[in-house]
């Protein structure tokens, strides 16, 4: 089963599990840019010649762009979610870090309805992607996740702005997201970027079905929030 990590709030595809950044893991890499330092990753986690490499150094944050994730981003983007996801880990919560990543299927879906974007290095390689979906009123990060190697470097903040922009073209009032309030790199550092917590109550419908799927996966065990963010709340891409 797959759960939500990090910085959104829905599952990607109607099988059971949840975003989180968005579930996403998440959404936003599980923990986009205000992680801490990850430990080494394991062989099966690491990033290979696809991806940004743990052995490379990590350029400057100008170095980095966002552009519409593409089919042969989906082995990389599962990938940085199985190393964001060790995160969790850390701090007792193993069972999100154990979570699955989404399915080559899910992602292809995603990318199919312009609904997710890769953050990639010079060389064009993946190190962080977000991908979202259209609920009433508002475009709903599912999932956004930075690779921890590539963490610090306002990463997450551009995708979110990918998003964000895609939202206002839309004519789409405003971003969504569900997430953990007490996960340093959850909900603490959506605020930061605008984001404020929305009230159990009154909330849309599409919407109110996310949380209670969520809450049938198991993940009431950890405090969760909803929070919006109306379009157009950008700061300048940077570091946290």
């Amino acid at each position: 089963m797959r759960r939500a990590r990090d910085g959104g709030g829905r599952p990607i595809s109607p099988r059971a599990h949840a975003a989180g950044t968005g579930a996403t893991h998440g959404t936003a890499g599980s923990g986009p840019e205000t992680a801490p330092s990850a430990a080494p990753l394991a062989a099966e986690a690491s990033l290979s010649s696809e991806t940004l490499s743990a052995a490379e150094p990590i350029p400057p944050c100008d170095m980095f762009r966002v552009r519409p994730a593409a089919s042969g981003d989906i082995e990389a983007i599962r990938r940085i979610e199985v190393a964001a996801g060790e995160m969790f880990r850390g701090i007792g919560m193993d069972e999100i870090a154990d979570d699955d990543p989404p399915t080559r299927g899910e992602i292809a879906r995603a990318i199919e309805s312009r609904g997710a974007w890769a953050a990639v290095d010079a060389a064009d390689r993946p190190v962080g992607y977000l991908v979202a979906s259209r609920l009433q009123g508002s475009l709903h990060v599912d999932q956004v996740t930075v690779h921890p190697d590539a963490a610090r470097r306002g990463i997450g903040r551009r995708l979110i702005s990918a998003a964000d922009a895609c939202a206002e073209a839309e004519g789409t009032g405003a971003l969504t997201l569900t997430t953990f309030a007490r996960v340093p790199w959850n909900a603490p550092y959506y605020r930061r970027l605008g984001f404020s917590e929305m009230g159990a109550d009154g909330l849309p419908e599409d919407l109110a079905a996310v949380v209670a799927h969520e809450a049938s996966l198991g993940l009431a065990r950890w405090p969760r929030v909803v929070m919006r963010r109306e379009c157009g709340a950008i700061r300048p891409p940077g570091r946290s």
